[in-house]
């Protein structure tokens, strides 16, 4: 099964045939900067920034066919779903970010928790998913 592991600067991606895992440079904590600002939302400047971290961490990166990711801890981190998420709600939770940092959408759709470190987790799997056509993710306990 392939595997994401997030930390708060760093996410490492290990897939079932990967002899090396793929170390990206953006966690939890990058959207940091707003935090210092005093800001619950990241910038659009912010957000595309981070984008174009992300993508050039997972450039030459293997595609996956539709694969499913699992997310070892995702689930006590108040990310609610019990059932595997379809890339699709993980697009959707992003548009939301997205739309809050253009001014708009204040309330977050369900199963999206509030918060910068919310947001910057989200956009890393937004990214990973995309990029590497994950299908679905699977929220897991840590352990």
């Amino acid at each position: 099964m392939n595997q994401i592991d997030i930390g708060a600067d760093a996410a490492t991606l290990r897939g079932e045939a990967a002899s090396t895992p793929l170390q990206i440079p953006f966690g939890s904590r990058g959207f940091d900067a707003a935090a210092r600002r005093g800001h619950d939302a990241p910038s659009e400047r912010e957000i595309e920034a981070a984008i174009d971290r992300i993508e050039d961490a997972l450039t030459g990166a293997p595609r996956h066919g539709g694969a499913a990711l699992r997310w070892p801890g995702g689930g006590a981190l108040g990310f609610g779903a019990a059932a595997p998420l379809p890339r699709e709600t993980v697009e959707a939770w992003f548009e939301h970010i997205a739309a809050r940092a253009r001014g708009g959408i204040r309330q977050a759709p369900p199963g999206l928790p509030e918060g910068l470190a919310a947001a910057a987790t989200v956009l890393l799997l937004r990214e990973v998913m995309h990029h590497l056509d994950y299908a679905t993710l699977r929220l897991d306990e840590p352990g």
